[in-house]
């Protein structure tokens, strides 16, 4: 190693000896140049002492000052601008979870409502997934427009001492819809000795069921009111037994339903069934022949049948049944014929039981349209 590196030696002295004087010099004057340029360079970029300066919050302009260095020009200092507040990108998606939106409350109803509720119209129906109670001391309301449908067989209500009230509006009729399955309301044996069940409909459309209104024998309550209502395709009779008070069946219309029958005790009570029109009668054959019945009628209690529209071809519209006192009033009715051959034909007393009373039912209106 040693002999090589004697022999590059006088190499080298040859090749420096071939480089001519002036470039010897002018290569010799700019290293010395960059020498000297480089620390001054390096020292621009350094603090007190040469030290690498810290970095310092800003402070206002008027506060600093700068010495200017022997032989240099003064260096101007320049507070720079606070940086703005970043903006949230209102096209920006936030990167949390995302929230769902809400949906519908569940319109499937069922079982006992515990304190006063308010059904109202919606795009889906309430589906009564089973039997609605109304207990003592609540009431349900059901607005217009409200549609409720049954989805199993049975009583879609039970009145236990609590209260319906089911008012809609021409534009806006509440429908009720048994699916040709279930009974529509009931009445439970009151609690106490003053029954308070109370249904009160309007301007309502009741169709496809068994039974519109059963109250058993045993199930006394306080009224029923049903007004301005279509029942359609009810096929089993509708027991309106033993009322506490006034029931008013009234300007309604009635279109292959089963009929009524009517207990009446010592209340008092009066049920007035008036203004009504009755036609197609399918399913009053198959489940009761008349329209109405009266069954038992005691102390100073009434049924009151009046102003409403039968017709011929509907055979028995009234009917008298063999329990105590059974009466029945039925004036000024339009029986579509003013032949009073055809109307007995269309009454069921004791022209056809001896044992039965008699239906008083002149005079007769010779339109449905007298009635007031």
């Amino acid at each position: 190693m040693s002999g090589a590196r004697e022999e590059r030696k006088p190499l080298m002295k040859r090749f420096l000896s071939r480089i001519p004087l002036r470039t010897k010099l002018i290569f010799a004057g700019a290293l010395i140049g960059v020498l000297i340029a480089v620390p001054m360079i390096l020292s621009m970029g350094k603090g007190d002492g040469g030290k690498p300066s810290e970095p310092e919050t800003p402070t206002p302009v008027a506060e600093e000052t700068s010495q200017p260095v022997p032989g240099e020009m003064p260096i101007e200092t320049v507070t720079p601008a606070p940086s703005p507040e970043p903006t949230a990108d209102p096209t920006a998606t936030p990167e949390t979870t995302p929230v769902s939106s809400p949906t519908p409350a569940s319109r499937e109803v069922g079982g006992i409502i515990s304190e006063d509720t308010t059904w109202t119209k919606g795009d889906e129906p309430y589906k009564l997934t089973q039997q609605v109670i109304v207990p003592k001391g609540v009431t349900l309301t059901i607005e217009p427009g409200t549609t409720i449908v049954a989805e199993k067989e049975g009583d879609m209500f039970l009145l236990d001492d609590g209260k319906i009230i089911a008012m809609g509006t021409p534009e806006n009729p509440i429908i009720f819809d048994g699916k040709g399955k279930s009974n529509f309301f009931t009445c439970k044996q009151s609690r106490t000795s003053d029954g308070v069940s109370v249904l009160d409909l309007d301007f309502a459309t009741i169709q496809n069921g068994m039974s519109f209104w059963n109250s058993l024998p045993s199930g006394r309550f306080e009224s029923l009111s049903l007004t301005n209502t279509t029942l359609m395709n009810i096929a089993e009779v509708s027991n309106i037994f033993y009322p506490r008070s006034d029931v008013h069946i009234e300007s309604n219309t009635f279109i292959n339903i089963a009929g009524f029958s009517i207990r009446q005790g010592e209340d008092g009570s009066k049920v007035y069934i008036q203004g009504n029109t009755f036609k197609d009668d399918t399913f009053k054959k198959k489940s009761g022949d008349y329209w109405i019945q009266n069954e038992q009628c005691l102390g100073a209690s009434q049924t009151i049948v009046r102003c409403n529209s039968f017709a011929p071809e509907d055979g028995i519209a009234l009917k008298l049944g063999k329990g105590a006192g059974a009466a029945m009033t039925a004036t000024e009715n339009y029986w579509g014929t003013q032949d009073t051959d055809v109307i007995d034909a269309m009454v069921f007393d004791r022209a056809d039981d001896p044992t039965l009373g008699i239906i008083g039912y002149e005079p007769i209106l010779l339109s449905a349209s007298e009635c007031p």
